[in-house]
């Protein structure tokens, strides 16, 4: 995928977040929009996912950090059905979750389990999952409890979710 292809990727990722909660993807004021798309690729210290709308979601985006949890590269994961990101066990939860976000349009609050490259599991905190338009879902959830950088703020970011 090439850089630009990656960023109108994020945007779109970005775009329909800033639909449903009122503000972007959370991270530090930037003045250039793409420099900002690329930090959070590369260096956003939360979990961003999508993955497409078919009955079988393949994932279509993880960043950095998503790659690190999950110990998959981009390339393993854009090859990904979405549903591995979980172990047999949570499946049901994490479709549940799935499905309240395509009644609803966004889901907040969301803590669970999944299952690493290695079939680890590890827990996912304060999880945003929300339809993107077009069909698919985002995602963005952080790997540590309440962890949060000084730049973070609920303001403008999930508070302000339409519900």
């Amino acid at each position: 995928m090439s850089s630009s292809e990656l960023i109108d990727l994020i945007q779109r990722i970005d775009s329909a977040y800033r639909h449903w909660t009122g503000g972007g993807l959370p991270g530090p004021q930037t003045t250039a929009t793409d420099q900002h798309f690329l930090w959070l690729h590369q260096q956003a210290p939360y979990s961003l996912l999508a993955h497409e709308g078919d009955v079988e979601p393949v994932f279509i985006y993880a960043n950095h950090c998503a790659q690190q949890c999950f110990g998959y590269s981009f390339d393993e994961f854009i090859t990904l059905p979405s549903r591995l990101s979980a172990s047999p066990v949570d499946r049901a939860e994490r479709q549940q979750l799935l499905d309240k976000t395509a009644r609803q349009g966004i889901a907040l609050g969301y803590r669970g389990l999944r299952v690493d490259k290695f079939g680890n599991a590890f827990t996912i905190y304060d999880c945003a999952v929300w339809q993107i338009p077009g069909g698919g879902q985002g995602a963005l959830f952080w790997p540590q409890p309440k962890r949060r950088p000084g730049w973070f703020n609920q303001r403008g970011n999930m508070n302000n979710a339409k519900r």
